[in-house]
């Protein structure tokens, strides 16, 4: 799959504020910046597959953590709680680990023009 991934931070009150357009079909994310986090009532992601066998746009039940009121500075926040208390941070080590992997999986897939699996980067 070739994709391209369009955000920025620049929207007010945008409908789809993270876009992923690929080959084999597309998902739009909502609702999850600052200036469209009110404005968004439902249909968070959207999805399109050309492998569908109905054609048409589906809704995922997802809901972003903007809309639970998960905002940036809570992480800070919880972080220092974690710290103080010795409780569990909000992001853990695994999470970094996976993030990682995915970003070095997209830099190998851009620089082979291959999928890459992403197990094979969390060694």
């Amino acid at each position: 799959m070739i994709a391209e991934l369009a955000t920025g931070w620049s929207f007010q009150a945008a409908d789809a504020s993270i876009e992923i357009f690929g080959t084999k079909g597309t998902a739009l994310l909502a609702g999850v910046d600052l200036g469209s986090k009110d404005h968004t009532e439902s249909g968070y992601l959207r999805l399109y597959s050309s492998d569908q066998t109905e054609r048409g746009w589906r809704v995922s039940p997802i809901v972003p953590r903007f809309k639970t009121g998960g905002f940036h500075q809570q992480n800070a926040l919880a972080f220092l709680d974690a710290l103080t208390t010795g409780g569990t941070p909000p992001i853990t080590l695994e999470d970094g680990r996976r993030a990682l992997a995915m970003i070095l999986a997209a830099y190998a897939a851009a620089a082979s023009g291959r999928e890459q699996r992403l197990r094979d980067f969390t060694d």
